[in-house]
């Protein structure tokens, strides 16, 4: 168990998040699961919008490093992209319905999870382009526009609400968006979508006790 206290806290929360959404737990559960008081809690985290913005930023984070080393190490295209989607799957396992249902109600959380979004979709753009250079993508798509078809996507439907519409999970929509994706961008000798292995989950060591 980690002896981190914020990353102990961060992790016990996300539990109860996981559980109960974000509206309805309250720091005082968090402390009680925690064993310690409530005072001890705000001194690491001085409101419960700052502790959901961490876990959410610990859960992005450990994906975002990881894309950065990918694009570094210009790995085979569908290497990259199945290394990624394992992060994918783990936030899908740890983002639940009652999370999503509160997301979009909290107005000091939404933009933060829109601007990890933002982050995540322009590593996405390196690893398109990472694929034109190694001649799996085509060349004559403009990644700039194909991304911004892809930003739209993600804001029409990716919201909490759409989602639940859909009855999908983030980890299931975004892997559905970027199969439909590169079914229209690959080069027409290239393996269909279908044949993009699906990597195991990882863990999130930023999050984890």
């Amino acid at each position: 168990m980690s002896t981190d206290p914020k990353a102990r806290i961060a992790h016990e929360a996300l539990q109860l998040f996981n559980r109960h959404g974000f509206k309805r737990v309250t720091m005082a559960q968090i402390a009680t699961r925690l064993s310690m008081s409530k005072k001890t809690v705000y001194q690491h985290y001085p409101s419960k919008e700052a502790l959901i913005c961490d876990v959410i930023e610990r859960l992005a984070g450990p994906w975002l490093a990881m894309a950065d080393e990918v694009i570094a190490e210009e790995p085979p295209f569908l290497e990259a992209v199945s290394r990624l989607s394992g992060f994918v799957d783990a936030l899908s396992q740890n983002v639940s319905r009652a999370m999503l249902d509160d997301m979009e109600i909290l107005p000091d959380i939404w933009p933060v999870i829109e601007a990890r979004r933002e982050d995540a979709v322009a590593k996405l753009v390196r690893v398109l382009q990472l694929g034109q250079r190694q001649g799996v993508v085509r060349a004559d798509v403009d990644p700039a526009l194909v991304i911004r078809i892809l930003i739209n996507t993600l804001n029409t439907f990716g919201t909490p609400r759409s989602l639940a519409d859909l009855d999908l999970l983030p980890g299931e929509f975004a892997y559905q968006v970027l199969t439909l994706f590169f079914d229209g961008i690959r080069q027409p000798e290239s393996p269909p979508p279908a044949a993009i292995p699906r990597a195991s989950r990882p863990s999130f060591p930023g999050i984890s006790a």
